[in-house]
């Protein structure tokens, strides 16, 4: 179960990278992550009620990430959403260090 749990990670960091990013860019816009987090929720434990095409699902992290236990693990989508993440959080803290904050 533990592995099970641990599957979800990179789609959790994607969402961490993207509202870093932001953060670094615009700080007003970081709250969009949250909106990114109630959308990935939202399909996830709604689309088959709202009966989303799959061009929707797939605009969430977590359609990426292997049902476990009982599937089958795909290494490339999980190194692929937790390089985007890594990136995302790279972008942000170069595009903060521009800024002119005052550090005491």
């Amino acid at each position: 179960m533990l592995g099970a749990g641990l599957a979800l990670v990179p789609a959790m960091w994607l969402i961490v990278g993207v509202t870093v990013a932001l953060y670094g860019l615009a700080p007003r816009l970081a709250p969009l992550g949250w909106a990114i987090f109630g959308y990935a929720a939202l399909v996830t434990f709604m689309g088959d009620a709202l009966d989303l095409p799959d061009g929707a699902r797939a605009l969430s992290p977590f359609h990426h990430v292997p049902e476990l236990p009982g599937g089958d693990v795909d290494a490339t989508a999980l190194l692929v959403l937790t390089t985007i993440a890594a990136v995302l959080v790279l972008l942000g803290r170069a595009t903060l260090r521009r800024r002119d904050v005052n550090v005491t």
